[in-house]
C-alpha cells in the first residue's frame, strides 16, 4: 500500500477558502445583530419618553382640573378671592388635607415650606406624585405654586396673579422607589409646564 506523505496544494486552499467564507458569514451576522440591538433599544426609549410624556400631561391636567373647577371650598392649592372695594386679590388657603382626584384614585398634596421644599418667597407650593399602571409602572410628579404676596403686599392685582404647574413625568418606574428617585433604574422624564393668571 502506497501512502502520499506530501498531499496535493489545492486540498490546504479549499480549508483556506472555507475559514474566509465562514469569517464573512460571520462578520455580516454580528454586524446585523449589533444593528438590530440599536433598534431595539432605540424604539424602547421612543417608547419610555411617550409613556413619561403621558405621565406628565395626565398628572397636569388632573392639577389643572383640581384647580380651576369644582366648588372653590375643595380646590386643593386655594384660590384667589377679589375684594371689590379695593379691587385687589388675596390668595385664600386650602383646607387641610383636601385630596385630587387623579388616575383612578385620590392624592392629598404636601405643601412645600421655603427652608426644606425650596418654595420661593412671596409663594405658597405643593407637591404631589401619581402612580399609573400599564404594560410598565411610571409615574408623574407635580409642584403648584401660586404667588401669594409681590414685595410683601398680599393685596396683589390681577396683573400680579400668577399659578405655575410643573409636571415632570417617568417611566420604568421602580415600585419600590419614590417617583423621581434619580436611582432609580432606566428613568426616562419628559416635563410639562402650565403657566397663567387667572383670576380664581
Amino acid at each position: 500500500m502506497r501512502v502520499n506523505l506530501f498531499p496535493s496544494k489545492s486540498s490546504g486552499f479549499v480549508i483556506l477558502f472555507a475559514v474566509i467564507l465562514v469569517s464573512i458569514v460571520l462578520a455580516i451576522s454580528l454586524s446585523l445583530f449589533n444593528i438590530t440591538f440599536k433598534q431595539i433599544i432605540l424604539s424602547s426609549l421612543a417608547r419610555d419618553t411617550q409613556l413619561s410624556l403621558f405621565a406628565a400631561n395626565s398628572a397636569l391636567e388632573c392639577a389643572r382640573q383640581a384647580d380651576q373647577y369644582g366648588s372653590i371650598d375643595d380646590r386643593p392649592f386655594g384660590y384667589y378671592a377679589f375684594s371689590g372695594d379695593d379691587a385687589v386679590y388675596n390668595l385664600v388657603a386650602p383646607g387641610d388635607d383636601t385630596p385630587i382626584a387623579c388616575s383612578g384614585g385620590s392624592v392629598v398634596p404636601t405643601v412645600l415650606v421655603d427652608a426644606e421644599g425650596g418654595c420661593p418667597a412671596g409663594f405658597s407650593c405643593w407637591r404631589f406624585s401619581t402612580y399609573f399602571s400599564g404594560q410598565k409602572e411610571f409615574c408623574s410628579r407635580v409642584v403648584v405654586t401660586k404667588r401669594k404676596a409681590m414685595e410683601g403686599n398680599t393685596d396683589l392685582l390681577a396683573s400680579e396673579l400668577l399659578t405655575t404647574i410643573v409636571s415632570t413625568g417617568y417611566s420604568n418606574h421602580l415600585g419600590s422607589a419614590e417617583c423621581g428617585d434619580p436611582t432609580a433604574i432606566n428613568n426616562r422624564t419628559a416635563v410639562q409646564i402650565f403657566r397663567d393668571s387667572y383670576e380664581y
